[in-house]
């Protein structure tokens, strides 16, 4: 079967790209968890705990509204 060839060298292929995103996802990974121990070591917080999103008024996007507006 002629297609035969084709098909075993797009297997090939597609064992290198999954090995090829696979370490590249381990790198970011690393990378990330790298900066995330920065952040904690250097606020004393969790990644996820150092800011909180400012909220802005629907009317005026200059106000930001105070936490006891939000309540």
């Amino acid at each position: 079967m002629k297609n035969q060839a084709a098909v075993e060298t797009l297997h090939q292929k597609r064992t290198e790209l999954m090995i090829e995103r696979d370490s590249f996802l381990s790198r970011i990974n690393s990378e990330i968890s790298g900066i995330e121990s920065a952040i904690e070591s250097l606020s004393g917080l969790k990644v996820w705990e150092t800011a909180p999103t400012t909220v802005y008024d629907d009317e005026n996007p200059n106000y930001i509204r105070s936490s006891q507006e939000e309540m």
